[in-house]
């Protein structure tokens, strides 16, 4: 278990090694949460931004755009 401390000015440093363990860069930002006994600190932005037109050629569908009703027929 990794320990730190409270700094006179409200500070914590987290460790290297859980910070390279989660791939975490100086200036990540995080959200705080109460946890009841104590805090949770997640990522702000766990995952990269994306887009929908990213994702479009994951299903690997490489001829003519069809049409609702073609699609729906195949099923």
């Amino acid at each position: 278990m990794k320990t730190t401390t409270l700094s006179n000015a409200g500070q914590i440093t987290i460790p290297k090694t859980v910070c390279a363990a989660y791939g975490w860069t100086p200036g990540v930002a995080f959200v705080i949460e109460d946890a009841g006994s104590g805090i949770l600190l997640k990522p702000r932005n766990p995952f990269p931004t994306t887009r929908v037109e990213d994702g479009v050629g994951c299903v690997g569908y490489d001829g003519p755009a069809k049409t609702v009703e073609q699609i729906s027929r195949v099923r």
